[in-house]
């Protein structure tokens, strides 16, 4: 019986475990604020270094990044909905953008990944815009 209530508990845990909470929405988006900061900083220094920190800050964390909840999670299963499905897309045009940005900074393009950086935070913001009704 023992083993049957603990399993339970266990079950129930792990079920919850994986559930994006807007704590973890907060702390990705601070982490993504920051890696951008960082890739501007590196074009204003023209700090290769900078670049790639702030890239990999965009790789690691905007694909975890899912939408708050609204009412059609009611109908329909998550991923089935508008805000994350879009919120997926625009986070993997993010993460390819932020490639892009390294190879023209490295290959002497700065001003095609500033351009690059530039269509990035356009993602952002057009997401902010749909998502959060900004």
């Amino acid at each position: 019986m023992i083993k049957i209530v603990l399993s339970i508990v266990l079950l129930g845990t792990l079920m919850f475990a994986d559930e994006y909470t807007a704590e973890d929405r907060i702390k990705d988006m601070q982490e993504l604020d920051t890696a951008m900061s960082l890739i501007q900083k590196g074009f204003m220094y023209s700090e290769l270094s900078y670049i790639k920190e702030g890239v990999q800050g965009i790789k690691d964390n905007a694909i975890s990044v899912e939408p708050p909840l609204k009412g059609d999670e009611k109908h329909f299963k998550k991923d089935e909905t508008f805000s994350y499905r879009y919120t997926k897309r625009e986070t993997a045009r993010m993460i390819v953008h932020a490639d892009d940005i390294v190879q023209d900074f490295q290959e002497g393009n700065e001003k095609q990944a500033l351009n690059t950086y530039t269509k990035m935070l356009k993602q952002c913001m057009s997401c902010h815009a749909k998502i959060r009704a900004w």
